[in-house]
């Protein structure tokens, strides 16, 4: 799902676009992404998926594509700080689009291409919908209470107005349905049934799961199992990303995991998901989780490689445990 595409970009980003945003689109028949960015603020919103032209994807591409009706933001002005600043991901970002506030869901840094903090969002969110009626007027980006910066607003609502239809056009033709709001896609009800339907999803219902896939936790501590999906042990037979180590959620040295957490108010994605070599149960604590961190993770940290880090649920989410 995330995979760097630098040859792609760089043909679709020109140069020329300093204090303004661009839009470009791409299609070669195997598969296709659109792309709004902005040079100066090192900004990126894309989605992307399989082409309906048929052709497989070549061993040598690593396309930059999201799942159905979904859009990444990536924002990576210096101002918010690196990988080492939010280990574990950061919930404390805001768009302010006129007079409105949108606080994002938990952001992960994109430990791959490097390219900033990014969340996946739906393709009609409201942060969406307001950049595309905001005129030219800029963005401020907060973190917690502080302004990191803004986004220029120029050609913004043009640029993302053509991705989005681009996008929603060539999944349309790939024979994906548009989600309908109002809960006509209920989320399936177990954690269990959730992990498996996260990589049927990417996957295309074809998949390999080695032993380890599939762990049971218990970190909310409600007597229903928790799991852990360890994208190390799955291997996608179709999908976008087919014979590929992770289902393009694995990067040189570690994959993601992801944890679906029970409660009647789980949502049909992940309650959490981190990029680490592995996650166990607390010796001590059952209830919290160690996950053992890259070594680039462990340095930014200070800490020597092979480090762990421990977090426990609040309620919502895994946050680091004191």
């Amino acid at each position: 799902m995330f995979r760097a595409a630098a040859l792609c970009l760089s043909l679709l980003i020109s140069p020329l676009a300093a204090q303004s945003w661009q839009g470009s689109t791409f299609d070669n028949n195997s598969w296709f992404t659109g792309f709004a960015f902005e040079e100066t603020s090192q900004t990126r919103i894309y989605c992307g998926g399989t082409s309906a032209g048929g052709i497989p994807l070549p061993q040598s591409d690593e396309p930059t594509t999201t799942n159905p009706y979904t859009m990444a933001l990536i924002l990576g002005m210096p101002a918010l700080g690196g990988e080492g600043a939010f280990v574990g991901g950061r919930d404390d970002l805001m768009l302010v689009v006129g007079p409105n506030g949108y606080r994002l869901p938990r952001s992960d840094y994109d430990l791959v291409r490097e390219w900033g903090w990014f969340v996946l969002l739906g393709i009609d969110d409201p942060l969406f919908a307001a950049m595309a009626q905001n005129g030219d007027q800029p963005i401020a980006v907060y973190s917690g209470q502080n302004l990191a910066g803004q986004l220029p607003g120029t050609g913004l609502a043009a640029a993302l107005t053509e991705v989005t239809q681009f996008c929603r056009t060539n999944w349309q033709a790939t024979g994906f349905v548009a989600p309908v709001s109002g809960g006509a896609n209920p989320a399936p009800a177990t954690p269990e049934a959730r992990a498996q339907a996260a990589v049927a999803q990417t996957c295309g219902g074809q998949s390999q799961a080695r032993p380890g896939t599939y762990r049971a936790v218990e970190v909310n501590n409600d007597a229903v199992p928790d799991i852990l999906l360890d994208w190390t042990h799955v291997t996608c037979q179709a999908g976008q990303f087919p014979n590929a180590r992770g289902g393009g959620n694995c990067g040189f040295d570690a994959c993601l995991i992801e944890l679906f957490a029970s409660g009647p108010s789980a949502a049909a994605g992940s309650d959490f998901a981190l990029i680490a070599m592995a996650a166990q149960p607390d010796t001590t604590r059952p209830d919290q989780l160690v996950f053992s961190l890259r070594p680039a993770a462990c340095t930014a940290r200070g800490a020597p490689a092979g480090c762990g880090l421990r977090m426990r649920w609040d309620g919502t989410t895994m946050v680091e445990a004191n």
